[in-house]
């Protein structure tokens, strides 16, 4: 880019981003490639630490009024931190040993839910870095509008546009406007909007091999009996709907409306804070479990769920034995998951690695894994109604 070439047709022409990730890394580009590494590897690591801390105190601070208290707050919050990084060690240490983008988006996610109710502008300009990085933010546009959060989501909107046009200073209005189309005609491609001929950049179809979400295992096994990727979309719109109507059904349980939402300005009230921090990790894990690619390495973005869980673990009240022990189910379903089966090239069983992969294990998991936090989380409310007061902490 510096040199005014086209980062999407350099090298092998993998370049997927839009060009803002190319501008932050023009810092680095042109040292060394080793000293390049160590600095991205450090930012890296601390940008993955500081997002997970952050997560976790925003998720206590809005779990119960107790997580305020300093004295609780200072060991609970690395305890949920811990909780939530040794449940998804393995694609943290992905994204480190890669050296990726998911750093980043995860820290700007966090971001963006510790100011949703300070500052709602900050809150939308960190979710339009994420969306300036790989477009997964994109389902939160949809979702602050229906739960009200209008200055997020126009903050949002205004500070996307805005960041896309971030590079004109280095590169130009001509070759800004084509790398934008770039992006999304490989966005387009990938989404079955366009085909392969039509679309400006021919980047893989949702049944690439490397895709382990649930879109992509479908795609795949259509793929196999001859159906097109628009069935594909189809099957990915009836499952939503199925789990849509399951998590209604417990929002009713826990006499939450799932739709008639206060006004911004109350939702930082018992019960909306914490829902809104529930849903904060659903709508990120869903993102990913249905993206038309993930690579495994994005996992680590399903941070955001492990920490939800871990903060209802370590809150959990007397007489929540049962719900501890699904949490520690669905933990379990996780982590193991993430991890299984353990696998190198050429070892036996690579080839388990690689059918587990095909078949979207991982995201199966993430899937189970969603659904009882969900279901853990919305009860927790009622049980929790009675009990929680300003002057008890949390148990760890």
């Amino acid at each position: 880019m510096l040199d005014g070439k086209d980062p999407y047709r350099s090298f092998t022409g993998e370049y997927r981003y839009p060009p803002l990730v190319a501008v932050f890394y023009a810092a680095v580009a042109r040292l060394p490639e080793t000293v390049a590494a160590i600095i991205m590897l450090t930012l890296n690591t601390l940008l993955a630490a500081a997002g997970i801390l952050l997560a976790a105190l925003t998720c206590l601070e809005r779990t119960v009024p107790s997580a305020r208290r300093v004295d609780a707050k200072f060991i609970s919050v690395f305890l949920v931190a811990l909780i939530a990084t040794l449940l998804n060690v393995d694609k943290l240490r992905g994204e480190l040993q890669m050296i990726q983008t998911n750093a980043l988006m995860f820290f700007m996610f966090a971001v963006a839910l510790y100011y949703l109710d300070r500052r709602p502008s900050i809150s939308g300009l960190a979710l339009a870095v994420v969306f300036n990085v790989k477009f997964l933010s994109a389902a939160f546009i949809p979702y602050l509008l229906i739960r009200k959060r209008y200055k997020a989501a126009f903050s949002m909107i205004v500070f996307s546009g805005a960041l896309m046009f971030l590079p004109l200073p280095i590169v130009g209005w001509h070759d800004n406007i084509g790398y934008i189309k770039s992006t999304f005609g490989g966005i387009a491609r990938i989404s079955g909007i366009l085909p392969a001929s039509k679309a400006r950049e021919a980047f893989e179809s949702i049944n690439t091999d490397f895709s382990c979400s649930l879109t992509s295992s479908f795609a795949r096994a259509f793929a196999a009996c001859g159906m097109n990727e628009r069935f594909t979309w189809l099957i990915v719109a009836v499952v939503l709907t199925a789990i849509a109507i399951h998590l209604a059904r417990q929002y009713r349980r826990a006499n939450i409306p799932l739709i008639a939402w206060p006004d911004a300005s109350r939702q930082s009230q018992t019960p909306y804070g914490w829902v809104s921090a529930l849903e904060w990790g659903l709508v990120i894990s869903f993102s990913v479990m249905f993206s038309p690619q993930t690579n495994t390495r994005h996992l680590f973005l399903t941070t955001a769920i492990t920490t939800v869980l871990a903060a209802l673990l370590v809150t959990r009240h007397k007489g929540e034995s049962n719900q501890a022990r699904m949490l520690l189910v669905g933990g379990l379903v996780l982590a193991l998951g993430y991890s299984m089966p353990p696998s190198f090239y050429g070892s036996v069983t690579h080839a388990w690695a690689v059918a587990w992969l095909q078949a979207g294990g991982a995201c199966w998991c993430l899937l189970v894994t969603c659904i009882i936090v969900a279901s853990v989380g919305l009860g927790a409310l009622n049980s929790r109604s009675d009990k929680a007061s300003p002057d008890e902490p949390p148990s760890a």
